[in-house]
């Protein structure tokens, strides 16, 4: 008598191959269909039917769901995503939604939303990985104004810098991220203050793996409360101001000479980009950077802003990279060119590098 596991399935389509085969072509109104075929089948195709609540396309269904649903299957929603209503975050109120890793909030400023998301944070302390927070400032625009309609300030950098020092309320989301969200690795700051990003940097994170920061928040500050990250920092991304143009200057020539000092600090560097900005080659000669196993990097070099130029660097890059040899073959090894394509031959990992044109895949050491 054969042993039970090599009995045919009760089911002639509860197959593993099967299950796999389709996965890849079904939309959530599919796998309705699919988890009745079997307790495998609906083990399987549970987790994509309810991993991802956008509220943007699902609001109308998720919040006319009945508490008995998410008491069985709120444990599967792993991410909850354009959340810009007060029923959108109270919808997510059952102590089963639970298992939250990204959670992305676009709201107004209420400390009615503020107590409602510290719960939801609360209930995923452990395993919130991604928290993506956009709330405008709303009038009135005093703490004494807004407690006589029920608001405070929250979460945006003007927001919080006005409020008085001693008041409990601006510290309560700080609070609620150090508390509730200990293994949160991956931030992104698109506005606010200087003062704000960096003081959030400094003393509320611990650990930041990856940090993606506009032009708006960037002050000699910042790249302080970076830095403080050096020994587990593996991404850093600025990005462009919403007002700025095509590349930006700083207003205080300290913050780019800070700049300068991230790749030499901060030794576990993967990814760099510090595309909004034209850096000088001279300066990044002068500073020895300790990222040796950088694998992408996107820097604008000044006097080397022609596309054919840009080309020619990279040529020899790859050609240089192709036969495993760290010296350029430039006639004139003085020119920008060839200085830029000897410092990139230092990584021996850097696989993707953009200089301000269009992005370029390098190959490997062949040997």
């Amino acid at each position: 008598m054969g042993n039970k596991q090599d009995s045919p399935p009760y089911n002639p389509l509860d197959i593993p191959e099967i299950r796999d085969l389709i996965a890849h072509y079904l939309d959530r109104k599919d796998f309705l269909s699919c988890i009745r075929v079997s307790r495998d089948w609906f083990l399987y195709f549970i987790l994509p039917i309810w991993k991802t609540i956008d509220f943007e396309k699902d609001a109308t269904t998720f919040t006319k769901i009945a508490s008995g649903v998410l008491n069985k299957y709120g444990r599967f929603i792993s991410q909850a995503v354009n959340i810009s209503d007060l029923d959108h975050l109270q919808a997510l109120q059952h102590s089963k939604v639970n298992s939250l890793k990204f959670i992305k909030v676009q709201l107004s400023i209420s400390c009615i939303y503020q107590q409602i998301l510290s719960d939801t944070i609360r209930r995923s302390e452990g395993s919130l990985q991604l928290i993506d927070i956009f709330a405008e400032p709303s009038d009135p625009d005093t703490l004494a104004e807004q407690r006589k309609h029920g608001k405070h300030f929250f979460n945006t950098a003007d927001a919080i810098s006005s409020l008085p020092k001693s008041s409990g309320e601006g510290c309560v989301m700080r609070q609620d991220i150090c508390r509730f969200c200990p293994i949160l690795k991956d931030i992104r700051f698109d506005q606010g203050d200087p003062a704000t990003t960096s003081a959030l940097l400094a003393k509320t994170f611990e650990g930041l793996e990856s940090c993606t920061l506009s032009t708006q928040v960037l002050a000699a500050s910042t790249v302080l409360g970076l830095i403080a990250h050096q020994d587990s920092l593996t991404s850093i991304a600025v990005t462009k101001s919403i007002i700025g143009g095509d590349t930006e200057t700083l207003k205080d020539a300290s913050t780019m000479q800070w700049l300068y000092m991230i790749p030499l600090l901060c030794p576990h560097l993967q990814i760099l980009s510090l595309e909004p900005f034209i850096c000088d080659i001279d300066e990044i000669e002068n500073h020895n950077w300790a990222c040796g196993d950088l694998q992408e990097l996107r820097v604008r070099v000044k006097g080397l802003d022609d596309p054919q130029d840009i080309k020619a660097c990279l040529k020899q890059v790859c050609l240089q990279k192709r036969v495993c040899q760290d010296a350029v073959v430039f006639k004139d090894k003085a020119t920008v060119v060839a200085r830029v394509a000897q410092y990139l031959l230092q990584f021996k990992r850097l696989r993707i590098i953009c200089l301000g044109t269009q992005v370029y895949n390098l190959p490997s050491c062949s040997a």
